[in-house]
């Protein structure tokens, strides 16, 4: 509706407008039972023949709104079909608007239904375009249904879209549903942490503005996160918050699904008995308000728990009921594959693996068919359980790997984690529950083998911080450790893939502590940052995600004369919207709803020291302009307060994104652009300075203060494999692999096995050019800074440049150093 239209309706009808006003309201706070009310209200009063066709309409959208809030799903179609049929006497203009309105809620409703594809369907709509308000909910709705039909790239990207829409038109409500959406999509991929931030931000707004069906929401979601992530006590008190604001706002689907969760959190404590009282409650609240969907979740999880037990007779009516109440929902829908999957998980469990495999390829040939690939890959997992039960181990490895592949594809991490460690358990393990062990007449490279498949549970898991699995995989790695010194004794390096080569940390790598380096590229970066800190300038460094942006700015900090007065680090990126000003600026007692006290912002934190912006880029322009002025005028004025107040701060700026581009493309205001940028450092990639690679492993194993360690061993194999790799994620992915890989060897070399799949078998970009690229000088110098790091040991300088010791030979007849080639030690 037009501002005109609802001034002229102010003054012909005030009662309609009041009924407007309350529904939006109701809307926004998520009160969605009153809303309900309030939208039956409106349709009364709409029904009177003095109002016209348009005035009808939006008192149906409303209608049918509220009614889908509400799950009644029949009233909420009969709504949108007698918009259909009023659609005809609008304008084309009018008429398209609501239409495009009621396709959003019929999408919704498909959606609730499992009705996926019919719902992505409805909302491809071609070259129309979508105004941008029903853009970012139309983007949202499809990357719900791409989320649960396992499409999570995908459906990823469409949320990113919806949320960056949602962020720009400043709709916090709608905001707060993307966050929401992708906390759920982070947990489905194993990400728990990840998923944590998103819902807490999505809490927190929804906090902030009353959203309280949002806020429950959001906080049902979070204990799912926290009880999977073993954080059982914070689980029950965020699922019992969520309870409670579902109940005071009358959303009983909302309570019956808490209370579902919080069985689950019973389930996964081992309160066995709990967790069934819990699923039986929520299981009766959904047949009294005829809930399917849950009550088939309900009978469910009963059967999971009576698994669990042992009682597979009372597990299989269980699951019997789910199925049939699933069957209501429609002939395909996703719990009716997750049921055949417990179905098929109960006869293996009760030795009939038979009769599983028969439901099992019942529900891998319909989760193919619509599409649900991760619990196609968990059935194809169950499969291999049951071929492996029978002694069909061929079938039973195709099965993992084949389930391998789909889960990789859609980037389940857990649930790969879960494949590898139940491969090892079926294939190479005998004994039942804690006294598990490797079978017997295990080769050498069998042992290799699933030594690395542990590997990569153990490192999984610990991403999720599930600590169930975690110490699952951990004792088997405890047990095929102990094997597999047993070939070779006690010298650790017998079950390598080649020869295990020592490396030895040299004071000299480090320029100051932290900054480890001997590349030409980082040695003008260390002379920069000398520069840098002999001046007050602003400084923008800049430089791929993990290149130490963080440690440098640091570093001129405490070099200037400004070390010892505050450092004060800021993401720009984690600071939301409504309280970007209260941050940076502080705020009045009193001054808005929760300023109970006087509070600082962060340049009067910063004052006397420097402030660093980490990731500026991620400002909006308006931000900008509000930072713009306190970098020139040098004083800031907090919230509610009229006094100016002087700050005195040197700022240090980072950021990943191509700024100069966003200038361009007016993203990024060229004024705040000039102000922060009075000087530049730029951080090349690790990929771009392969020489200090080994600098940095062993700076990071045995170079730290707090480490021990006098040289590192391993293999070479695997030294080749870090050379080689492109390192994405710099620095700091290096130091992550580097500490699992510690951890894994235990005291001993880091072997290839130890290594992340990705490095392994993915695609290395080989990084030997570091001697065979460039102009003869440069490669000259490439090879002559290696051997006399290396004290001429030509296969030592070999290795350190990532190629052979041939190669190696090549390279020096190439720039005319034949005297080193006939002599041992380097000429000074």
């Amino acid at each position: 509706m037009t501002f005109p239209e609802f001034k002229a309706m102010r003054e012909i009808d005030p009662t309609i407008v009041e009924l407007i006003d309350r529904c939006d309201l109701y809307r926004r706070k998520g009160e969605y039972k009153r809303g309900y009310d309030c939208s039956r209200r409106f349709i009364e009063i709409a029904a009177s023949d003095h109002l016209d066709e348009s005035m009808r309409c939006r008192a149906l959208v409303e209608a049918a709104r509220f009614a889908y809030y509400a799950s009644r799903f029949d009233e909420c179609i009969s709504s949108l079909e007698r918009i259909r049929e009023l659609l005809q006497s609008l304008d084309p203009e009018s008429a398209l608007k609501i239409e495009m309105e009621a396709r959003l809620i019929r999408a919704n409703v498909l959606r609730r239904l499992g009705e996926y594809s019919e719902a992505l369907s409805l909302l491809d709509d071609g070259d129309v375009p979508w105004p941008t308000a029903l853009e970012a909910e139309r983007l949202l709705i499809e990357g719900a249904c791409l989320y649960y039909q396992s499409e999570f790239p995908i459906a990823q990207e469409k949320l990113e879209s919806s949320l960056g829409l949602s962020s720009y038109m400043k709709n916090d409500m709608l905001r707060a549903r993307v966050l929401t959406m992708n906390g759920l999509l982070q947990q489905r991929i194993g990400f728990l942490r990840s998923a944590e931030e998103y819902l807490l931000r999505a809490w927190e707004l929804c906090r902030a503005g009353t959203d309280h069906y949002g806020e429950a929401a959001a906080a049902l979601n979070l204990g799912i996160v926290q009880y999977r992530l073993g954080r059982f006590s914070e689980a029950r008190e965020s699922i019992e918050r969520s309870r409670s604001v579902f109940r005071q706002v009358g959303w009983t689907i909302g309570v019956c699904r808490a209370i579902l969760a919080h069985g689950n959190v019973e389930k996964y404590a081992r309160e066995l008995g709990k967790a069934v009282r819990h699923y039986r409650k929520a299981g009766r609240i959904a047949a009294a308000h005829d809930f399917i969907r849950e009550q088939a979740l309900a009978e469910e999880f009963i059967g999971e728990v009576c698994t669990a037990r042992g009682e597979y007779e009372l597990a299989g009516e269980h699951f019997e009921r789910g199925l049939e109440l699933a069957g209501r929902i429609g002939p395909e829908s996703d719990i009716t594959v997750e049921i055949q999957r417990r179905l098929g998980e109960l006869y293996v469990a009760r030795g009939d693996a038979d009769r599983g495999l028969e439901v099992l390829e019942e529900g891998l040939g319909l989760s193919r068919r619509i599409k649900e690939r991760l619990e196609e890959g968990a059935i194809l997992r169950t499969m291999g359980t049951a071929h492996a039960a029978l002694g069909n181990l061929d079938r039973a490895e195709a099965r993992f790997c084949e389930a391998l592949e789909v889960l990789r594809r859609i980037g389940a991490r857990f649930e790969i984690a879960k494949t590898h460690l139940f491969a090892v358990e079926s294939l190479a393990v005998e004994g039942i529950n804690g006294s598990l062990r490797p079978k017997k007449g295990l080769s050498q490279d069998d042992v290799k083998s699933i030594w690395r498949d542990l590997v990569e549970a153990d490192h999984l898991f610990a991403e999720t911080g599930v600590s169930y699995w975690k110490e699952r995989s951990g004792k088997l790695l405890e047990s095929f450790g102990r094997l597999r010194r047993t070939f070779t004794g006690r010298d650790w390096t017998g079950d390598m893939a080649g020869s295990v080569v020592s490396l030895k940390h040299n004071d000299d790598y480090l320029l100051s502590e932290h900054f480890v380096c001997v590349s030409e590229p980082m040695q003008m970066v260390w002379d920069r940052v000398n520069f840098a800190a002999g001046n007050q300038r602003p400084v923008l460094i800049t430089g791929e995600t993990g290149t130490g942006k963080e440690i440098v700015a640091r570093l001129i900090h405490q070099m200037s004369d400004r070390a010892g007065k505050p450092f004060v680090a800021v993401n720009c990126a984690a600071i939301p919207d409504h309280l970007f000003e209260s941050e940076f600026f502080g705020h009045k007692k009193g001054c808005f709803t929760g300023a109970v006290t006087d509070r600082a912002g962060i340049f009067e934190e910063a004052n006397g020291g420097t402030l660093f912006l980490d990731e500026i880029g991620e400002l909006t322009t308006l931000q900008q302009v509000k930072l713009l002025r306190v970098l020139q005028e040098k004083k800031i004025r907090r919230i509610g307060e009229n006094i100016e107040r002087p700050v005195d701060i040197r700022v240090l700026s980072a950021t990943n994104r191509d700024i100069e581009k966003k200038v361009e493309g007016a993203s990024f205001r060229e004024d705040f652009y000039y102000r922060i940028n009075a000087e530049q450092i730029h951080l090349p990639s690790l990929r771009q300075r392969p020489e200090d690679i080994i600098p940095l492993i062993t700076y990071f194993l045995c170079g730290r203060n707090e480490s021990d360690k006098r040289f590192v061993l391993i293999e070479e194999e695997a030294l080749k494999c870090l050379q080689g790799y492109r390192w994405p994620g710099n620095v700091r992915e290096l130091f992550t692999i580097l500490e699992r890989a510690a951890d894994m060897g235990n005291g001993g070399p880091i072997g290839l096995g130890m290594l992340p799949e990705r490095l392994v078998n993915g695609k290395a970009h080989r990084l030997s050019a570091a001697a065979g690229s460039g102009s003869m000088g440069d490669r000259e110098g490439r090879i002559r800074k290696a051997l006399s790091l290396c004290n001429g040991n030509k296969s030592a300088a070999a290795r350190w440049l990532g190629i052979s010791r041939g190669t190696l030979y090549k390279e020096l007849r190439l720039v005319g150093l034949h005297d080193i080639i006939r002599e041992r030690p380097l000429p000074q």
